[in-house]
């Protein structure tokens, strides 16, 4: 309610005083020391301390959903953008493209030589009644006006190294939610299965 409410308030002080407001819809946008209990630091975070021996299994939603996931350093551009217009307006920000929470944890799992079907688990206290399977942006009016477009993506795979381990693919969103599990648990990005 309070986005929808923030949203819908810039729009009306824009039309009543004539501010320069703007209103960014961005989706799910990630980057740093994100907290463990949002979809994809719940993944990486738990697929480091199975790894780690810490705990053994990790409890999930619905795995079906699809989400559009965006790196934040891209749409703090695409604020920056907005905000350089002669005149302002509202825009979406996301990548235009959906990944399902199934293939986040095939992905972060074999970055660490483990297959998720071994270790995750659906769990009905966790399912949202009212879960919306798919959330994709339309950002073509900020790819047409302002020319942006997003440099970091959610890797198609993971890929091996020169050892046969795999690793997060660089510069993808994947590889850079690792490096904040990685720090938290000290388990290295890609670290294999013989350690």
């Amino acid at each position: 309610m309070a986005k929808v409410y923030g949203h819908w308030i810039t729009v009306n002080y824009r039309e009543s005083f004539g501010l320069y407001a703007v209103s960014g819809i961005l989706f799910q946008s990630r980057v740093g020391a994100t907290r463990p209990r949002v979809r994809h630091a719940q993944v990486t975070d738990g697929a480091a301390r199975i790894k780690l021996g810490q705990t053994r299994e990790l409890r999930l939603g619905t795995l079906d959903a699809r989400r559009d996931w965006g790196f934040a350093g891209d749409y703090v551009a695409a604020m920056w953008q907005m905000l350089q217009q002669p005149t302002p307006e509202d825009y979406v920000v996301g990548t235009g493209q959906t990944w399902s929470v199934q293939q986040l944890c095939e992905r972060a799992f074999a970055c660490v030589d483990l297959d998720y079907r071994d270790y995750v688990v659906q769990d009905q206290r966790y399912m949202r009644p009212a879960e919306v399977d798919l959330l994709v942006a339309d950002a073509s009016k900020a790819q047409a006006r302002l020319g942006w477009t997003p440099s970091v993506s959610f890797p198609p795979a993971h890929r091996a190294d020169g050892g046969g381990r795999s690793r997060a693919a660089p510069g993808t969103l994947l590889e850079r939610w690792w490096r904040d599990a990685s720090a938290r648990h000290r388990v290295p990005v890609g670290l294999s299965a013989n350690g």
